[in-house]
């Protein structure tokens, strides 16, 4: 059922962010975005970016209201295959308040076997997000997954933990990944974020690493 039609409805609970304002809200980000000439893409829609004579197209979807479509996701890639050198898959996925990435309870997709399948359908890197903690990262077949960066400008303000993030810097030599930095941030307060200094990103850089290899074991 379409946004905005006449028998729309609340999804159940859990849902995104992106609907709090409702339809309307949703497509006045949109509409932000195509004004500002940012790129933006989400369930099913892609996007090509061209840097450097390099196409990287992006896909996006949700992993936690609903069920995945797997196969969708599969004939999304291929099709963006023709039209960009690399393609980079962000999911909305996970149990939230976790350094181990799991499913969201109640919920089948695991986010580590739904980022697996995506590598294997032809994605060159996948990101995801949704968890409010950073996450570990791991390669599958010479490929890069990153669980989650946490939160960079959210209101959450009651722990040390949902304050702290990473920005990713993901460097390419035409299709090829050739370096990843990950940069420790601190949000203040209700929002805005802040480079992290001294022990605190010290704290960042190390948990992450930590949490990396943890997922070797399992």
């Amino acid at each position: 059922m379409a946004f905005g039609s006449p028998g729309w409805m609340w999804p159940a609970w859990p849902t995104t962010h992106i609907l709090d304002q409702g339809p309307q809200g949703l497509a006045s980000s949109r509409q932000v975005l195509e004004q500002a000439g940012i790129a933006h893409t989400g369930n099913g829609r892609s996007a090509v970016v061209t840097l450097d004579n390099v196409r990287f197209g992006l896909l996006a979807y949700d992993a936690v209201i609903g069920p995945v479509d797997r196969t969708a996701i599969a004939a999304d890639i291929e099709r963006l295959r023709d039209k960009a050198d690399v393609v980079a898959v962000q999911y909305h996925w996970g149990a939230e308040y976790v350094r181990t990435p799991a499913p969201y309870p109640g919920h089948p997709t695991a986010p580590r076997d739904l980022a697996r399948f995506t590598i294997d359908a032809g994605a060159d890197l996948v990101i995801g997000n949704r968890p409010h903690w950073f996450q570990g990262v791991e390669l599958y077949r010479g490929k890069l997954i990153a669980y989650a960066h946490g939160n960079f400008a959210f209101d959450q303000p009651w722990s040390d933990e949902t304050h702290r993030g990473v920005v990713g810097l993901y460097t390419f030599y035409d299709d090829r990944l050739i370096e990843v930095r990950y940069v420790p941030i601190r949000i203040q307060d209700w929002g805005p974020p802040r480079l992290a200094e001294g022990a605190e990103r010290a704290y960042i850089l190390t948990d992450m690493r930590r949490a990396s290899e943890a997922l070797k074991l399992y």
